[in-house]
């Protein structure tokens, strides 16, 4: 006989593993080297843990709930790919960012898991290519370049990776102002264009029922809701007034869409207590035969 302690466990807890909160939307504020949660009905914030100082961008969550971020040189192409705590927001690992077999060190503007736990990226420094990613080495493998001049490249602008429950990878291109899927065998695909705010579009996740939230920063912090198919406006809240410098976001997922969930522990019952057990549950049958 056994348990399922996973699933007795997941029913009396919303915290991940690591202790982001599940349906919870965070952000990271490179203002203040902070990680934020934001309400997505009523755009309020709060701080949920304070990180060390650096220059980040990107923010992803790994299964066991910790945060993933990258940390990128402002005056060159150094970056580094760094783990938080989930609940303390402590650095738990920082390894430079290098791309397989040998290169320069470069930082990411995204970072997203797919449902298989594969940790995807977007290049900065106006490369913008694909990439996927090992969170513990740093090491990454190029899948696709978008920013390359071509029929599914030259964008060279992209902001933060998104990516839905069937695996499709959106971004948002800031030069060309393009909404768009980026397919790692096809390239890119247009959804539609045009600015999304008078501030600067910076990150996009998706969260629960595959709802697409975008943040902007710079004039003004905005949480905005967009339809994935066209792209479309849904719902804009203003979260302030521009101090924040958003540059990151990611989603606990309530739904089950975490990547590389911990599989659930069984454990078994000891012979007493199965003994014990099957003593009760007889007592209780013989007490129902005598009443009859």
């Amino acid at each position: 006989m056994k348990l399922n302690v996973f699933a007795a466990g997941l029913a009396a807890s919303t915290f991940l593993a690591g202790g982001a909160q599940a349906g919870v939307l965070y952000a990271i504020d490179n203002q203040g080297d902070q990680i934020i949660t934001i309400d997505p009905t009523t755009g309020a914030t709060s701080v949920h843990a304070s990180l060390a100082s650096g220059n980040y961008s990107g923010l992803a969550l790994d299964g066991a709930g910790n945060f993933i971020a990258s940390n990128n040189n402002p005056f060159g192409p150094e970056g580094s790919i760094v783990t938080f705590d989930g609940t303390t927001g402590a650095t738990l690992n920082s390894v430079a960012s290098t791309p397989a077999g040998s290169g320069e060190s470069f930082g990411f503007v995204g970072l997203e898991f797919a449902s298989d736990g594969t940790l995807f990226g977007n290049l900065g420094q106006s490369i913008d290519d694909l990439a996927t990613i090992d969170p513990v080495t740093g090491e990454y493998t190029t899948v696709i370049s978008v920013g390359a001049p071509g029929p599914s490249g030259g964008f060279i602008g992209l902001i933060e990776i998104a990516i839905d429950s069937n695996d499709v990878i959106y971004s948002y291109d800031t030069l060309t102002q393009s909404f768009l899927t980026v397919d790692p065998v096809l390239g890119v695909s247009v959804i539609s264009t045009g600015a999304y705010s008078a501030s600067f579009e910076s990150a996009l996740v998706f969260g629960d029922n595959d709802v697409l939230y975008m943040v902007t920063t710079g004039f003004t912090d905005e949480l905005i809701t967009i339809d994935p198919t066209t792209g479309a406006v849904i719902n804009t809240l203003v979260l302030g007034d521009g101090s924040l410098n958003l540059t990151g976001l990611a989603f606990a997922k309530s739904d089950g869409g975490d990547p590389d969930p911990e599989p659930p522990v069984e454990t078994p019952v000891p012979a007493s207590i199965w003994f014990l057990a099957v003593g009760a549950a007889g007592i209780a049958g013989a007490a129902r035969r005598r009443g009859r």
